[in-house]
């Protein structure tokens, strides 16, 4: 069964339970209505109002003569509405009714319109309920809109439902009938035909088709050229959404030490490089990877170097701006996401700080239910998920967050991050200093680990000693411009006493509070050590 098909049967299942008003989030309108009307449009009488404020029936493209002129605001035109059906009441072989109600998302911020639906949504309810008989409340009210913001006394009338992207079949016959209409038909569906197919997978049906307009007229669509293009207003879709950032990753932000979390990253590679191959042989596309522990000791640079690997963009999601203060919101922020993220799979999703999202699920208040909706769609969504993105979800304080998210299966593997041994100290330094200046030969390594402070060797995380080479390469440099000015033929390089200098005075991060409580979760959650 498509998605569309487990759509239609969920909203089968809403409208037979009565349900007063059914919130259909989507980036796609056109295609929800044209769903309502092919699906339902039999036995309901489907009736469309937009903010602009006029009443359509939306059958055929008839107008309905009556509904025409319906005064523009919304409290009027519900008062109008349920005239009209009144009106119908006494006629022969009336219907119930589906009010669709199009992206009035700014009239629910005014309290008379909010209060006008809730006071319907109660007379529908108590209709469905038996308490009423008039027969202007035997209907749907469907709340259309991409972005969703509900005032909380509307709550408890409303069931949410997202309306799918086009899977895989769905978008080959949008591309067939695209091409079949400009005379370009294919004679054969061959393998760049599929590329283009695989590319607009997590678009909706909509962006489908602008996107293939917008290709047609750049150029040969099917091929590297197409492809290109595709790919570009793919970014252009994540730019827009403001929650996601397309991260830049340099090729001087290199993971260093980890060495089992470096090679769990790369045993999937061949996988990313043919996933259609992968597929066919029945090799699961891994979710992704939870890796937790102590603030800069390189759990970003995980995410960073998943993106490298695979050679795929990395995006961040900014858990942040997610969380929004309306009911509805934030799940709404999160589908939005998840979208944009679809649109440019394949793709690494890093998800920071990820204990900021969902700590408080189960709790009984207001925010926990937003996280414990928030947490079920994105649970789902994980284990459903067909698209290629691989997740990389970081989190300093993993006691937070629910038990059930941290169970195996969630994510392919869970690694704990502890501070850097002897050897990843001596990689890390390494690192630092060389990319910085590649021609240094003459460091003495073991001089420079030796001179932090003994009591807190072993303490020292990767941003720590990157803290003591930057600061270290800054002393020289300022040297160097006290004695010769702007004459770098006279610069000296680095040398073990700036690092040794610098390590004896560089103030560590290390909140030994903090890591106890870190330890009891290394102890309590079964999860591989990244550096062994």
């Amino acid at each position: 069964m498509s998605a569309i098909d487990e759509f239609k049967d969920k909203l089968q299942t809403y409208f037979d339970a009565g349900t007063p008003i059914i919130c259909i989030d989507s980036f796609d309108r056109y295609s929800v209505i044209d769903t309502l009307n092919g699906e339902f449009g039999r036995e309901y009488e489907i009736v469309q109002y937009r903010n602009k404020g006029f009443l359509t029936f939306a059958k055929d493209g008839v107008t309905l003569p009556d509904l025409d002129s319906t005064p523009a605001d919304l409290p009027r035109a519900l008062k109008y509405y349920v005239n009209y059906r009144d009106r119908k009441d006494n006629s022969s072989g009336s219907k119930p009714g589906i009010l669709i109600l199009n992206e009035i998302q700014p009239l629910l911020d005014q309290m008379e319109c909010w209060l006008k639906l809730q006071e319907y949504a109660q007379n529908i309810q108590e209709f469905n309920d038996g308490l009423r008989k008039d027969r202007s409340c035997d209907v749907r009210i469907i709340l259309l809109c991409s972005r969703f913001a509900l005032p909380p006394e509307l709550e408890p009338f409303v069931t949410l439902l997202h309306f799918p992207a086009p899977d895989r079949d769905e978008i080959q016959k949008i591309l067939l009938d695209f091409l079949t209409v400009r005379g370009e038909e294919p004679k054969d569906i061959d393998a760049d035909f599929y590329e283009v197919v695989k590319a607009l997978q997590g678009l909706t049906a909509f962006e489908i088709k602008g996107i293939l307009a917008k290709a047609h007229a750049n150029g040969p669509m099917i091929g590297k050229d197409g492809l290109d293009f595709i790919n570009q207003e793919k970014q252009q879709i994540v730019r827009k959404s403001g929650l996601l950032e397309m991260i830049r990753v340099r090729e001087s932000e290199r993971l260093v030490g980890m060495s089992a979390l470096r090679e769990y990253i790369q045993s999937y590679k061949a996988v990313f490089e043919h996933i259609d191959l992968a597929e066919r042989h029945q090799v699961s596309v891994p979710n992704g990877i939870m890796v937790f522990g102590m603030p800069g000791c390189g759990k970003s640079l995980s995410a960073k170097f998943a993106a490298q690997t695979y050679n795929m963009p990395l995006l961040r999601l900014d858990v942040g701006k997610m969380l929004g203060k309306f009911i509805g919101e934030s799940e709404s922020n999160l589908r939005r996401a998840i979208h944009a993220a679809e649109a440019a799979a394949p793709c690494v999703l890093w998800i920071d700080e990820i204990e900021k999202a969902f700590a408080g699920v189960g709790e009984n208040s207001g925010a926990g239910d937003v996280t414990t909706r928030m947490f079920g769609y994105f649970l789902t969504w994980m284990q459903e998920k067909e698209s290629a993105i691989f997740i990389v979800a970081t989190a300093n304080k993993i006691e937070k967050l629910p038990p059930e998210f941290l169970r195996k299966g969630r994510f392919d593997e869970i690694f704990k991050v502890d501070f850097p041994t002897r050897k990843e100290r001596r990689e890390i330094l390494m690192s630092h200093v060389l990319s910085r200046c590649p021609e240094v030969d003459d460091i003495d390594w073991n001089a420079v680990l030796a001179a932090f402070p003994a009591d807190k060797r072993d303490k020292y995380s990767g941003a720590d000693i990157e803290a003591v080479v930057k600061d270290a390469f800054r002393n020289v440099f300022i040297e160097n411009l006290e004695s010769h000015g702007t004459r770098e033929s006279s610069y000296r390089r680095i040398a073990t006493k700036d690092l040794v200098k610098s390590a004896k005075e560089v103030v560590i991060s290390y909140d030994k509070e903090r890591y106890a409580d870190l330890e009891k979760s290394f102890k309590k959650l079964e999860a591989r050590n990244a550096s062994v």
